[in-house]
């Protein structure tokens, strides 16, 4: 089963890419071509961790989009139960969503340690501790968003990996471990040793707001409105921070850095600098105009 030549895989990942995913450019798609390239020839000499690589994609990738799940219904449900969000930034999401078409993704490996380089023991209990605290901060509130991720976290806890990357980012993943859908967070040191609390939580609080998304979806659904999912968790992480007591609008402007850093690495037309944009003008649109949240900032400046 492992002789068929790599040229299926690639065509999936063609049609795959070429309906609509917004940050896969041709460099992406060249890059997965070789690697699969890579996994057929290292499988065909008896590599046996290839193999189990290249079937995985292909079962994978194979697999046609659950026609059965609405994710647009879904998120805008969750919003609606959970985000405690104004009739105005709900419409916003909304339209959105109606305006976004969903397209097909790859899960993510079973074993995501490859993307982490390894720190040592007293780094990683040191990080774990400020992860921790952080994360209680949050889960404490007993109003909605942050009370049902609560109860998703108990059943389910989340698996931290800690980056050796000195940008202040942060990743939400979900692996399969014993048949569970698994939340994963991947945390940069850079953010880890910034003296600033309140960007921490805010960009946990967003991470987390991805959580809530993707542990309401079927394990076997591989679809996204990666636009879509990135203003939610902006919005509801937005109301998580806001409701553990910090300044969520940290968060947005470490943000604005981070776009403005895009456009110097990219042309403007670049689809990564258009899409954190977007983002940009959502994030504004639900927030920024808001008297209300301005005068709360006003009165908590100096707290950090």
């Amino acid at each position: 089963m492992f002789d068929k030549n790599v040229q299926h895989l690639v065509d999936v990942l063609e049609k795959w890419s070429t309906e609509g995913y917004p940050c896969l450019d041709e460099k992406d798609y060249a890059d997965e071509k070789v690697e699969y390239a890579r996994l057929y020839l290292a499988a065909k000499e008896g590599d046996e961790q290839a193999k189990k690589t290249l079937q995985y994609l292909d079962s994978k990738l194979s697999l046609p989009l659950l026609t059965n799940f609405d994710v647009k219904k879904q998120m805008i449900s969750l919003l609606e139960k959970y985000g405690q969000v104004t009739p105005h930034q709900e419409a916003l999401f909304s339209q959105l969503v109606q305006e976004q078409k969903v397209v097909r993704y790859i899960p993510e490996f079973c074993d995501i340690s490859y993307l982490v380089k390894e720190i040592d023991d007293d780094t990683k209990q040191k990080y774990q501790m400020k992860t921790d605290a952080v994360l209680n901060d949050i889960l404490a509130v007993g109003v909605y968003p942050n009370k049902k991720l609560a109860e998703l976290v108990e059943d389910n806890p989340i698996i931290f990996y800690y980056t050796e990357h000195d940008s202040t980012d942060a990743a939400m993943a979900s692996i399969f471990q014993n048949g569970k859908r698994r939340p994963v967070m991947l945390l940069d040191r850079g953010l880890l040793m910034e003296d600033n609390k309140e960007l921490l939580v805010g960009i946990m609080c967003h991470e987390l707001g991805h959580w809530l998304d993707d542990s309401s979806r079927p394990d076997n659904f591989y679809g996204e409105m990666r636009l879509a999912e990135e203003c939610f968790a902006d919005l509801v992480g937005f109301k998580m921070c806001q409701n553990a007591g910090y300044n969520p609008l940290v968060r947005f402007y470490n943000y604005q850095k981070f776009v403005k850093e895009c456009v110097k690495m990219y042309d403007e037309n670049h689809l990564l600098v258009q899409f954190n944009k977007k983002r940009t003008e959502f994030y504004r649109a639900c927030f920024i105009d808001n008297d209300g949240l301005i005068m709360a900032k006003k009165k908590r400046e100096g707290r950090n």
